[in-house]
């Protein structure tokens, strides 16, 4: 499976005064919407555009705010409930009016309450080690919190190291690409927003009463890293207790982002399900 895209479109799209940059693979299908976690970007989503490209998806992905080239500082609210109501406002701008979605992390949490938001929008979800459902705890946040806020380079390179399971794929280069982007103008006031919510509310939001709730509308697959260690792999029996009907995957030799680490991996277990 390739996993470079032959095309891949990159602009800006605007939700009130909020500015994003969406990264898109032009297809015919219904279009397929990733969703990055905290402290993170769209970026981390190129090697599984060109998955999608190449077996005839239209995907996107976008930038939350406060992350990548979207709008920082303290204008935009850094809540999942905020974050869901902004995502849903790009793809109302972006005329679609129906998606399969896939979010990673705090991503996955905030696409949950998209589809909680939008049952009509979403036809099938993805979520990939994902916040939102197994609490975090007071510990498991403040970790993610502290993380957030430490944008040096030794603080970026040891994010890095807990989410990819394989230290050789943490290059000097994208040290420092994240290293500039996380310290632009606004990075510092967003993320420490961003983790304050973390810190306090995260847990409260939690949605798995919900997805319980549309277990027989709502098609659902959760995808673990088996080497995560930022939100732990469960049973499919943990979490169906949970949320009701659903499917459980894993993928070998990968950490907290298995779409990027074992990309071609991640999608043989993804797309049989986006296409069933």
């Amino acid at each position: 499976m390739s996993v470079e895209p032959s095309t891949v479109l990159q602009y800006p799209v605007g939700v009130g005064s909020t500015i994003t940059r969406v990264l898109e693979v032009p297809g015919a299908t219904t279009p397929v919407v990733l969703v990055h976690g905290a402290g993170a970007r769209a970026d981390r989503w190129r090697t599984s555009l060109g998955a999608l490209g190449a077996l005839g998806h239209r995907a996107l992905a976008l930038d939350l705010p406060g992350h990548g080239l979207a709008t920082k500082g303290p204008g935009p609210e850094y809540t999942v409930s905020a974050f869901a109501e902004f995502v849903e406002g790009v793809l109302g701008e972006l005329d679609i009016e129906e998606a399969l979605l896939v979010g990673t992390s705090l991503g996955a949490h905030v696409l949950g309450t998209v589809a909680l938001n939008r049952p009509s929008l979403v036809k099938k979800l993805v979520m990939v080690g994902p916040t939102g459902v197994f609490p975090l705890g007071v510990e498991g946040c403040r970790a993610v919190a502290t993380n957030l806020r430490n944008t040096s380079r030794e603080g970026i390179r040891r994010k890095l190291g807990g989410v990819i399971a394989d230290g050789a794929m943490i290059s000097e280069d994208w040290v420092d690409e994240e290293y500039r982007i996380n310290n632009s103008p606004g990075a510092t006031e967003s993320f420490e927003l961003l983790a304050s919510y973390i810190e306090t509310r995260l847990d409260e939001d939690a949605i798995a009463a919900q997805l319980k709730q549309r277990a027989s509308t709502l098609e659902l697959l959760f995808v673990w890293g088996a080497d995560d260690s930022v939100v732990a792999p469960r049973t499919l029996d943990e979490v169906t207790d949970l949320v009701g009907a659903a499917s459980v995957q894993y993928v070998s030799n990968a950490g907290h982002a298995p779409y990027l680490e074992q990309t071609a991996d991640f999608w043989r277990v993804v797309e049989p399900f986006l296409s069933a």
